[in-house]
C-alpha cells in the first residue's frame, strides 16, 4: 500500500479547523434552543419538568375512558406574589375579627395553571351541594328526556330543612312545578323547596355516583357525620361544566347559563365589575356560634376565564361576604393587570 506523510502544521491546522467548526456548531445550537425556551411560557417550561399532569378519566366503560380533566399536579409558582397578597388580607381580616378561616381555589383555564391557599381546610357545603344535585339530574334525563317535563305539587314548605338566611324568590304552596321550572328555582334563586322536590326524585346511589364520577370518593365528614369538602376539591364540579366532559355539551352550556343567572349580587359578583358575567353558585352553612359562607364560580373576563372558589368560616354573614368581594377583587385586579 503506497503512503504518503502528511506534514505537522497540516495535522495541526486540521484539528484547529475541526474544533472551530464543532464550537460554531455548538453555539448556533445552544442559541436556537434558548430561543425556543424563550417562545414558550416559562410556568409551562418549568411546571413540564418539575410536576407530572393529574390526569382524570371517567370510569365504568369498556372500550373507552372520557377525559374529565387534565391539570398540573402542582400549583404554579407565577401566583406565588398573589398567593402571598391574599395571605395578608386573610390575616388582616383575622386580626379585624371579620373572619376564623379561609380558603381559596384559583385556576385560570388559558394557561392550565392554579394555586389553592390553605388546602387543607375542609367546610360544610350547604348550598354549593345544589350543582352536584344539578349535575345528577341532567345526567339521568340522559336516558329519560320526559323526566324535565314532570310536575310535582308544592304542598308547603319543608321546617325540617335548613334555615337560609339568604333567599329571595321562593315557591308558592299549592302550585305544581316542572322539573325544569325546580331547577331554575335551585339554582337562580337557591330555594331549599325546590330542591328538596328535585332530590326527592333523585335516589341517593345516583347522587353518590357523581361524586364518585369527578374522583370525590374520600367524602371527610365531622363529629355529627356531616359531608365536608374543601375549596379545590369542590372546584372540579366547575371544571367539568366549562369543558363540558361529564354532561354533554348541551347540558353543560344550560347548567352554566343557569349559575350565570344566579340572583346573588354579594361576595364573588361585589369583587368584579358590573359587566363582567360570572356563572356561580354560593353556600351557606354553620350554626349560632359560627356561620360558613362560601362562594364559586367561573369568572368570564375577555379570553382568560378562571375558577375562582372562596370558602369562609367567621361569626357574621355579611362580614364574611365582604371578606369575599375583597379576595374576589384581589384577585381579579391581579389577573387583568398580569394577563400579559
Amino acid at each position: 500500500m503506497l503512503s504518503k506523510k502528511v506534514p505537522l502544521y497540516f495535522s495541526v491546522i486540521s484539528m484547529f479547523i475541526g474544533a472551530a467548526l464543532v464550537y460554531i456548531i455548538f453555539i448556533s445550537f445552544y442559541k436556537n434552543s434558548k430561543q425556543l425556551r424563550a417562545s414558550v411560557p416559562s410556568s409551562v417550561i418549568e411546571q413540564s419538568t418539575a410536576c407530572d399532569f393529574n390526569i382524570v378519566r371517567l370510569q365504568g366503560y369498556h372500550f373507552v375512558k372520557p377525559l374529565l380533566y387534565n391539570e398540573q399536579g402542582c400549583e404554579s409558582s407565577i401566583y406565588t406574589p398573589l398567593k402571598t397578597e391574599i395571605g395578608n388580607l386573610v390575616a388582616d381580616l383575622k386580626n379585624k375579627g371579620d373572619v376564623n378561616i379561609v380558603s381559596v381555589y384559583l385556576r385560570v383555564f388559558k394557561q392550565g395553571t392554579w394555586m389553592c391557599y390553605n388546602p387543607e381546610a375542609t367546610f360544610k357545603p350547604g348550598s354549593l351541594l345544589k350543582i352536584p344535585v344539578l349535575l345528577t339530574f341532567l345526567k339521568m334525563t340522559e336516558d329519560n328526556p320526559s323526566l324535565m317535563n314532570k310536575e310535582i305539587l308544592f304542598e308547603h314548605h319543608n321546617e325540617k330543612l335548613p334555615k337560609q338566611m339568604i333567599t329571595t324568590k321562593t315557591l308558592t304552596p299549592g302550585h305544581k312545578y316542572s322539573m325544569k321550572e325546580l331547577i331554575k328555582y335551585m339554582i337562580e334563586y337557591s330555594d331549599n323547596d325546590a330542591t328538596a322536590l328535585l332530590e326527592s326524585q333523585i335516589n341517593n346511589k345516583a347522587f353518590q355516583q357523581t361524586f364518585t364520577d369527578l374522583g370525590l370518593i374520600s367524602q371527610t365528614k365531622d363529629e355529627k357525620g356531616a359531608y365536608l369538602i374543601g375549596a379545590k376539591d369542590y372546584s372540579i364540579f366547575l371544571k367539568v361544566l366549562y369543558n363540558a366532559s361529564y354532561l354533554t355539551i348541551k347540558d353543560s352550556e344550560y347548567a352554566t347559563s343557569l349559575l350565570a343567572k344566579s340572583d346573588f349580587k354579594d361576595a364573588l359578583a361585589k369583587g368584579i365589575p358590573d359587566k363582567t358575567e360570572l356563572a356561580h353558585k354560593f353556600g351557606e352553612s354553620g350554626n349560632l356560634k359560627e356561620h360558613q359562607l362560601h362562594d364559586a364560580g367561573i369568572v368570564y373576563i375577555n379570553d382568560m376565564p378562571y375558577i375562582l372558589t372562596i370558602m369562609t368560616k367567621g361569626s357574621d354573614l355579611k362580614k364574611l361576604s365582604d371578606a369575599i368581594s375583597k379576595i374576589s377583587k384581589l384577585v381579579y385586579d391581579n389577573l387583568t393587570e398580569n394577563k400579559n
